[in-house]
Order: structure tokens, then C-alpha cells, then sequence
């Protein structure tokens, strides 16, 4: 949860200064001041040491509770931990698709295999059909 936090201040910090870490723009309107460390009390615990980008001009409480919209830096914290959740929900359907997907093509390649094991057992069978009926037939010529 922390890294979580920690890279959405980041995606937040980039937002408000209108350019990416160490990234040079004329269209940024603020700058970077280094980090600090802060504790934060969320609904699922304290978290002792979150890294907090600074901005100029702007605190952790705004850059929290501009996150998503929220009013509350809690709100903000609650919202990235339900975002977080659908994303991992997402990514698990994806995954669940791509197996069954995985599957079926497998079902494919065995039914494929069957169909040529099926195949070469016929060509044996006839092979072994006509190997017999020359021995029968050298076993006549044989016998007259």
C-alpha cells in the first residue's frame, strides 16, 4: 500500500508541476523540492514513512486530496485502494480469459492428434491387411 501511495504522489507531483521528474518545460508553473517522510493513518493501518514528493507550493493535503477528486486525504487513500483492487480484478479477468482461450486451443491440438493417430492406425491396419494376404499368397504358391 505504501508503494501505492507513494507512486500515485509521484503521478500527482508530475501533474501539478506539468512535467516529469527531472524533465525541463516551459509550460511548468511549479518545481520540484526534494521528498520528505511523513506517517499517514489510513483505514487499513499507519503507514510510519511515506515518501512525500515536495512541490513547491503545495502540501500533502491538497496533493492527497486532489487525487481522484477526493476531499479528504483518507477519501483519497480509500479511493487508490478501490482503483488498485479493480485494476488487480481487471488483470485477473484478462488472465482467466487468456487461459481459457489456452485451453481451447489445446482441446484443438489433441483433437488434431487423435484424428492423425486415428489416420496412421488405419494406414497400419491396411498395410498389415495386404502384408497378409501376400503371405497367404506365397504360402498357396508355396504349397501347390
Amino acid at each position: 500500500m505504501e508503494r501505492l501511495l507513494e507512486s500515485s504522489l509521484e503521478v500527482e507531483a508530475q501533474d501539478l508541476i506539468g512535467s516529469k521528474r527531472w524533465e525541463h518545460d516551459k509550460g511548468r508553473w511549479t518545481y520540484r523540492n526534494g521528498s520528505y517522510e511523513r506517517g499517514l493513518l489510513t483505514g487499513l493501518g499507519y503507514i510510519a514513512k511515506l515518501k512525500v514528493p515536495r512541490v513547491r507550493g503545495v502540501s500533502l493535503d491538497v496533493a492527497l486530496a486532489t487525487i481522484k477528486g477526493a476531499d479528504d486525504p483518507e477519501d483519497a487513500v480509500e479511493e487508490l485502494l478501490e482503483a488498485k483492487k479493480e485494476a488487480e480484478e481487471a488483470e485477473e479477468e484478462e488472465a482467466e480469459k487468456e487461459s481459457e482461450k489456452a485451453e481451447e486451443k489445446a482441446e484443438e491440438l489433441i483433437e488434431e492428434a487423435e484424428k492423425r493417430v486415428e489416420r496412421q492406425q488405419e494406414k497400419l491396419e491396411t498395410e498389415q491387411e495386404k502384408l497378409k494376404e501376400e503371405l497367404e499368397k506365397e504360402r498357396e504358391e508355396q504349397g501347390e
